[in-house]
């Protein structure tokens, strides 16, 4: 759809395309104040963008970055890509495309929830192989060892040792379903659900972590709030299984550009290479998930004497495309 506007605001010319886009015949929208397109709300905003248009005109897109909508005929609004063009001539006048993007909102939508899908598909699959590495292994040693335990003298000492088993066993457990939960506090706001995360931590872990939040946490999108929050509880998981730490401090830096988030230990430092620790999957999915957003992690020996895992992305958290 194609609208030639004057810089009073007049609608000058309008092509056919505006009735299958917005209802409008082309004669009844000629001679119209623009805003007759524009939603009510937005029609004091938008005469102050007009008129600082018309002071320095160029040809650019409307809006870059926003959901633009134009108002139909019959009263609903249709989400659009708006291009501005000033028009050269005798007549001071500034030619308007509009486009629907509805279709490719609605591929995008169907896009997000696809991959919603698969990232949950993807927490399955690694929950079912922890649980089968390392809990199911541990049981069923467990209950071999109560077989050959039978009738033996030192069976007192061979049952508490597999007691000790199947207690580490239930930790494991616990500490899987903690990293698969998601906090219902997000709607709470995002410092809340890191310090309700933080408190159901300290059981695993035998201590509290300390939380310390830099920068306003209100404008982390939704989106990389929740990433933020997996990660966190995938890294006091890692904390809780591997590092025997007596301390753990959580910090969150929300920047003009960038969201740090940091996970420092006291506990036993880095797995060695090619240890059975090293390249876990707690390590991979929370580097996986920094890429994807466009950022990176990276573990080093930290100040508390243990690990630091600093996980660093841009805060608009948009993921890459693949």
């Amino acid at each position: 759809m194609v609208v030639v506007v004057d810089f009073a605001g007049v609608v000058l010319h309008a092509n056919s395309h505006s009735l299958d886009l917005l209802g409008w015949p082309p004669s009844e929208l000629i001679g119209q104040p623009v805003e007759i397109l524009i939603p009510g709300p937005l029609h004091e905003v938008h005469h102050g963008h007009r008129t600082t248009y018309t002071h320095s005109p160029k040809a650019r897109p409307m809006g870059s970055g926003l959901l633009l909508t134009a108002l139909h005929h019959d009263g609903h609004q249709v989400p659009v890509e708006i291009a501005l063009s000033p028009l050269s001539g005798e007549v001071a006048a500034t030619v308007a495309t509009l486009r629907d993007v509805t279709e490719r909102l609605e591929t995008s939508a169907q896009l997000l929830e696809a991959r919603t899908r698969l990232e949950v598909l993807d927490d399955r699959d690694r929950i079912a192989r922890e649980l089968h590495d390392s809990v199911i292994q541990r049981l069923f040693a467990a209950g071999l060892h109560l077989q050959a335990s039978t009738g033996r003298p030192d069976t007192t000492q061979r049952v508490s040792a597999i007691v000790d088993e199947i207690d580490e066993a239930i930790r494991e457990i616990r500490g899987v379903i903690f990293t698969l939960q998601r906090p219902s506090q997000l709607d709470s706001g995002l410092a809340e659900a890191l310090r309700v995360s933080l408190s159901e931590a300290a059981r695993l872990l035998g201590h509290s972590p300390t939380l310390r939040l830099v920068g306003i946490l209100g404008t982390v999108p939704q989106e990389l709030s929740s990433e933020l929050l997996t990660v966190v509880r995938e890294a006091l998981m890692n904390v809780a299984k591997h590092a025997h730490a007596t301390k753990t401090e959580v910090s969150l830096d929300v920047g003009s550009e960038f969201v740090t988030l940091v996970v420092a230990d006291d506990g036993v430092g880095l797995p060695q290479p090619g240890s059975v620790r090293s390249g876990g999957l707690g390590i991979r999915n929370i580097t996986e998930r920094a890429v994807r957003l466009g950022g990176q992690a990276t573990f080093s020996a930290g100040e508390l004497g243990g690990t630091d895992l600093r996980w660093a992305v841009p805060r608009t958290g948009r993921a890459q495309s693949t």
